[in-house]
């Protein structure tokens, strides 16, 4: 079994401590760290938040299969929310520029720009979960890359404030290059207070492993 994981990417995982969500734009003045590691690719992003529109941040990837790392300052931008009683809907646009770096040998040239955009959507109610997100990541030469990522989920449980909140979901992922470009998964996500984790399989049994804290 493949665990999609490096040493570069381990953190300590907080003990689970009001709610929590994988988004872009936190409250004003809110800082958060994310880790996202799959199969494809190992990430860390910090952003601050400046705005309830809008976020600041810098993330830095590697991407296992075509050995590439990059480095780039984002923008991420809250384009609408949509409240109501029961439910609540987020679609956001962000965009990253910086540098790719790789020393996988095919590649004449080692370092070049790299820009990313990406649009995401989700909706949301206290039992159910759906979202999607497609994203373009493109530099001179070596990266030339259109993501795809559908999710759907629920929770077991209606959890109180200050409890333990838990959620099944299902992740459908298509990337445009590579032999296997369709991958689902199984995931199962906890979240209490300002944490957030996420394990979870593939069909081809690769983990992941997802983790997300609000300052």
């Amino acid at each position: 079994m493949k665990i999609a994981i490096t040493l570069k990417f381990i953190i300590i995982l907080f003990t689970f401590t009001s709610l929590v969500q994988a988004r872009p734009v936190s409250y004003v003045g809110g800082l958060t760290l994310m880790s996202f590691n799959d199969y494809q690719s190992n990430s860390l992003l910090i952003h601050y938040t400046p705005s309830s529109k809008y976020s600041l941040g810098y993330n830095i990837e590697y991407w296992n299969d075509k050995e590439f790392w990059i480095n780039n300052l984002n923008l991420n931008y809250l384009l609408k929310r949509i409240n109501t009683k029961k439910s609540q809907a987020n679609f956001y646009f962000k965009s990253g520029l910086g540098f790719l770096y790789t020393d996988f040998k095919k590649n004449e040239k080692k370092k070049e720009y790299v820009s990313t955009l990406n649009f995401s959507a989700d909706w949301e109610t206290r039992s159910k979960f759906v979202s999607y997100s497609s994203e373009l990541i493109k530099s001179e030469n070596i990266a030339n890359i259109f993501l795809q990522k559908a999710r759907v989920g629920f929770a077991p449980y209606i959890a109180s404030y200050g409890e333990i909140h838990t959620w099944l979901m299902y992740e459908l992922n298509y990337m445009s290059s590579g032999d296997n470009n369709l991958k689902s998964a199984a995931i199962l996500r906890f979240f209490k207070s300002t944490n957030l984790f996420e394990a979870g399989i593939d069909v081809d049994k690769n983990i992941l492993l997802n983790y997300i804290k609000r300052f």
